[in-house]
C-alpha cells in the first residue's frame, strides 16, 4: 500500500517516521538493510543457525558486504564438511560444527535423506505432515549465550534460524542476549500460527511472545511454499526486529 494525499499529511504531522514506499515482505535480507539504515545501525555479525551447507552464505554477504561477520551452524558430521568447504576460502565467515539449543551438552539429531530435514525434534512438523523415519544420532549442543560468552561475541545484529522446528528452543538458550537486548534482528522458520499437538515447534504464537517479551517487534512474513494436497502445510518465515529506541539501550 501507498501512502499519500491526507493519510502522508496527517503521519507527517504525528512526526511518524514513515518508510516507504517500497513494501516490506518480500525480501528479508533486503527489509533488514533498510531499517538499519533507517536506525544508522549496520550489520556487523550475522549469525545462521541451522546453515546445512551454507546456502544463504552468499546472498548474506551480497546484502550486507564482504565485511560483515557470518557465523555458521551445522552440527551433522556429513553436512558440516561440505559447509566448511564452501566457506572455508571466504573472508570473515567461519563455520562451528554444534548445535544451538536450550541447553548445553549431547543432543540427539533426527537425519534424513535430504539434509535440509535434519532436526533436534523427534516429530518435527515437516517430518509430521510427511511421514518420515530419521535416524538418530549423537551430537554437540550449546546455548547461543554460551557460545557468545566463549566466543567474544557482545551482540548479534542478524538472528536467522531455519533448525526445523527446533527454532524456539534456540531462542530459549539466547535468555541473556534477549534480556540485554543484544540481539537485534530475528529471522525464523515456522509452519503455522498456532502449535500442533502433534508435533514439536513450527509454530509462530510461542516465538512471538518469547520475543515481544522481550522488545522485539513483527515486521513481516515470508512464504517459501504451500502444499494443498490433503491437509494445508505451509513452510514460512518471520522476521522481528528491535526497535532503535531499545537498542540504544542495551547494555
Amino acid at each position: 500500500m501507498r501512502y499519500s494525499g491526507p493519510l502522508r499529511r496527517v503521519l507527517s504531522f504525528a512526526g511518524t517516521r514513515l518508510l516507504a514506499p517500497i513494501a516490506f515482505g518480500h525480501d528479508p535480507y533486503l527489509d533488514i538493510r533498510r531499517l538499519a539504515q533507517k536506525w544508522s545501525t549496520p550489520v556487523d555479525i550475522v549469525f545462521d543457525v541451522g546453515a546445512n551447507i551454507g546456502q544463504t552464505v552468499a546472498r548474506t554477504r551480497r546484502i550486507f558486504g564482504p565485511s560483515t561477520r557470518i557465523i555458521c551452524f551445522e552440527p551433522h558430521p556429513t553436512t558440516f564438511q561440505t559447509l566448511r568447504g564452501a566457506v572455508k576460502h571466504l573472508r570473515n565467515v567461519e563455520a562451528h560444527q554444534v548445535a544451538l539449543s536450550s541447553t548445553s551438552g549431547e543432543a540427539t539429531l533426527f537425519q534424513y535423506e535430504a539434509s535440509e530435514l535434519n532436526s533436534l525434534n523427534s516429530v518435527a512438523p515437516y517430518n509430521v505432515r510427511f511421514p518420515m523415519r530419521g535416524t538418530p544420532t549423537t551430537v554437540s549442543a550449546l546455548t547461543l549465550d554460551s557460545f557468545c560468552v566463549s566466543a567474544g561475541v557482545k551482540r548479534v545484529d542478524v538472528l536467522k534460524i531455519d533448525t526445523e522446528g527446533h527454532d524456539l528452543d534456540v531462542l530459549q538458550g539466547a535468555h541473556r542476549l534477549l534480556c540485554e537486548h543484544r540481539i537485534r534482528f530475528v529471522y525464523f522458520e515456522f509452519n503455522d500460527i498456532q502449535s500442533d499437538a502433534r508435533a514439536q515447534g513450527g509454530a509462530l504464537l510461542p516465538i512471538d511472545t518469547l520475543l515481544r517479551r522481550h522488545g522485539l517487534r513483527f515486521v513481516a512474513t515470508y512464504s517459501d511454499y504451500i502444499v494443498t494436497d490433503g491437509d494445508l502445510f505451509q513452510v514460512a518465515n518471520a522476521l522481528y526486529a528491535l526497535p532503535a529506541s531499545k537498542q540504544k539501550n542495551a547494555l
